[in-house]
């Protein structure tokens, strides 16, 4: 039986960090946010202050390292003439060559494909999109079984059924309500509500007020940290990854599909260059060695190099010293290899370059050349765009080799020992994920005042900007109302946004009602006044990512007619939501909601004055009985029964739900 080698596959333990933390930074607003990834605006201030830019992406290494970092040992003498030996570190740039430099990625092996020359393709799994995939994955599934529900109702149902239907498709608590009634739906109600109820589909978001901080909890964020190492021989990597990429909802398509065109030239080259039992494609390494070779003064004889010494002969102390150090690799770290990804929209993956300036004062791309370096900013980003990032250490390996000389001064002795050095990196830590969006929205006008413009007769509401650090407030929209009962109607919304890329806001405004405007304007002419009846005025900001203020300050405007002014008067303060314009009304007459706290249970009760009520019969005929239940069945599922609706709001979790209160007729006729 004859036994072939397979193909060599080295491995190095190497020490790396874990998932690096990363947070978004927006600062102020610049026309070309959303275009500019290189960080034109950043270097265009001299100001290094990172808040003095207008947005970067700050970025932490949680790494501390066991391991030597790259050095080398000067010596200096005291006064008292002692040696003083000390480590200084050596920037990675400053043994690099210029060509070394501009293509230092390159040099770089990974220490799971390191050094094999048989083409092994290394590859780091990790989720990128597991919130929109299980959304889409649950959300798709509940909508199918609702239509499929749907179509075995008969032609012939009532309204208030077909309503109810139709409303599974409103909200996202609509959709986990109906799929826990649906036994064939096969998870978990709680895996359920998280994979439906993710607010962020519709781009809805927390906010706390003292911190203007977005608050998160993504119930992901386990799975979106795990990830695991494989790897795949060339010849056959592509029609590996091709079956998960032709799985549209496969757990890693996106990221399979963006490596899928260098997986296949890999195959296709492997394949071309493989021979079956080559003896070059067995134990064959191929070092990617830097151009600084260390050469040993120290001449060897063969017998040391191939280990055929005999024990029992003398040797010399460097030849001893040589023979235990020969082929063996010691590492020191040099810093850290950066990988950048850039996810879009659609779920594919660009890959993107960092520049950092080394201690040479060299440009390496995605290579920090400082060991004790902790964090990085990034200001080559995009405003809307989602960016990944993934850290690994970066080791210089040094290994002696014994080399036989040309021309060996001394042929006794034909082998110079030469020192090697070469770059490896660890496997890369899981990848965290950026979003360089701002989800604060701004600030309402202030100063709202409303007057009398006696040339047109009609009230002039004027307002000034409000506080805006961020310098992002694009619009503002005037709006009225007659009265705390009716809803607000916007009047015009003036656009004075200077963005390259507009953003569209969270509501729809007709071309009609929308002004464009070079500046900001603080003042507006409300001709459809009738003086007869009075309105209330309120103004909202808008920001350059569509995001929209609070109300600012509601005042009621009523025409005076013996003091041709207008009389003022506040109805609202500041930050009522467009959902609850009356929660910060003044007047305690009116109650928007009946509040409670730190109560779990809720009891209603039926108690009524009268269970019969009648009408008065005119000239002479008979009273007429006004049902209080619903005892002719219209529109309700059984005889008798009468139905009301109870909403409950968490106004912390900006939750509700609506309660269904039936209440039945059980008397005898």
């Amino acid at each position: 039986m004859t036994i072939k080698g397979s193909d060599a596959v080295t491995l190095f333990s190497l020490p790396g960090p874990d998932r690096p933390r990363a947070k978004f930074r927006y600062n102020f607003f610049v026309p070309d946010e959303s275009v500019d990834d290189q960080g034109l605006a950043a270097q265009a201030i001299v100001d290094p202050s990172p808040d003095k830019k207008p947005r970067y992406i700050r970025v932490e290494i949680p790494y501390s390292s066991r391991v030597a970092p790259f050095s080398s040992v000067t010596e200096d003498t005291d006064p008292k003439g002692n040696v003083l030996r000390t480590l200084q570190p050596i920037p990675l740039g400053n043994i690099l060559n210029r060509e070394e430099a501009e293509s230092v990625q390159t040099l770089i092996m990974d220490e799971l494909t390191a050094p094999d020359k048989v083409n092994f393709s290394a590859l780091n799994f990790q989720e990128l999109n597991a919130n929109d995939k299980l959304f889409n994955l649950a959300a798709t599934t509940v909508r199918k079984r609702i239509i499929t529900q749907n179509k075995r109702v008969n032609d012939n149902i009532d309204d208030i059924k077909k309503n109810f239907l139709q409303r599974q498709f409103q909200s996202q608590a609509d959709l986990t309500r109906f799929a826990r009634q649906d036994r064939g739906v096969p998870v978990q109600n709680g895996e359920l509500a998280n994979m439906l109820n993710q607010i962020e589909q519709e781009n809805e978001y927390y906010v706390d007020e003292e911190s203007q901080e977005v608050l998160t909890r993504d119930v992901f964020e386990d799975i979106k940290k795990v990830n695991f190492k494989a790897r795949f021989n060339n010849k056959f990597v592509s029609s590996i990854l091709r079956t998960g990429i032709n799985d549209s909802l496969g757990t890693y398509t996106e990221e399979l599909t963006s490596v899928a065109p260098a997986a296949l030239a890999k195959q296709e080259q492997a394949i071309s260059a493989y021979r079956a039992g080559d003896p070059e494609n067995v134990f064959d390494l191929n070092l990617r060695v830097l151009s600084d070779v260390i050469v040993d003064v120290a001449n060897l004889r063969e017998d040391i190099v191939l280990g055929t010494r005999n024990p029992l002969s003398g040797r010399n102390p460097v030849e001893a010293r040589h023979e235990k150090t020969l082929n063996c690799v010691a590492f020191t770290h040099a810093g850290y290899l950066i990988e950048k990804n850039e996810i879009g929209t659609d779920g594919t993956i660009r890959r993107r370059t960092l520049n950092f300036n080394s201690g040479a004062e060299t440009q390496l791309q995605n290579v920090i050349d400082t060991p004790g370096r902790k964090n990085f900013i990034d200001y080559e980003v995009a405003y809307g765009r989602t960016y990944s990032y993934a850290v690994s250490a970066l080791y210089v390996g040094e290994i002696n080799l014994a080399v036989r000389q040309e021309n060996p001064q001394n042929p006794q002795r034909p082998f110079k020992v030469k020192t090697y050095r070469f770059l490896v990196s660890s496997v890369r830590s899981p990848a965290i994920f950026v979003e360089c969006a701002e989800k604060i929205p701004p600030k309402p006008p202030e100063n709202l005042k409303i007057m009398w413009h006696q040339s047109v007769r009609s009230p002039l509401i004027t307002w000034e900007h409000p506080l805006n650090p961020q310098r992002d407030v694009k619009r503002f929209q005037v709006l009225k109302r007659k009265n705390i009962d009716e809803p607000f109607e916007l009047l015009i919304e003036y656009d004075f946004d200077n963005s390259e890329v507009k953003y569209k806001s969270v509501e729809d405004v007709s071309s009609e009602l929308k002004q464009f405007v070079k500046r900001p304007m603080y003042h507006f002419i409300d001709t459809s006044f009738d003086d007869r009846k009075p309105c209330i005025y309120t103004v909202r900001s808008v920001d350059a990512h569509g995001l929209i203020s609070a109300y600012s300050e509601q005042i009621k405007a009523t025409y005076n007619q013996f003091t041709n002014k207008i009389d003022s008067e506040l109805v609202s303060t500041r930050g009522a939501s467009a959902q609850y314009p009356n929660f910060n009304i003044i007047s305690r007459k009116f109650s928007p909601t009946i509040k409670d706290s730190n109560h779990r249970r809720l009891k209603i009760y039926f108690d009524p004055e009268y269970l019969d009520l009648y009408k008065q019969g005119q000239d002479g005929s008979p009273d007429q009985s006004l049902p209080l239940f619903n005892k002719e069945n219209e529109g309700s599922s059984r005889r008798g029964d009468t139905r009301f609706k109870l909403q409950v709001l968490n106004v912390d979790l900006q939750q509700s739900e609506i309660i269904d209160i039936v209440i039945s007729d059980n008397r005898s006729e």
